[in-house]
């Protein structure tokens, strides 16, 4: 396997269960993304490392 391809391929599962888990509010507040659910995301995830940033409220 190319190096970086797990890395790829754990941020797709990633989103995946992301957009699964939050598709209710994804789907009335996409514009709250940031504020509504990247929080809430457990922070061992790709999704989470990748997106969340320090200045956003934690639960």
């Amino acid at each position: 396997m190319a190096p970086g391809r797990n890395d790829l391929r754990q941020l797709v599962y990633d989103a995946h269960r992301f957009a699964q888990y939050f598709s209710n509010t994804i789907e009335e507040h996409p514009l709250l993304i940031y504020v509504s659910a990247l929080p809430f995301t457990p922070a061992n995830t790709s999704i989470y490392q990748r997106f969340y940033l320090a200045t956003l409220p934690r639960p």
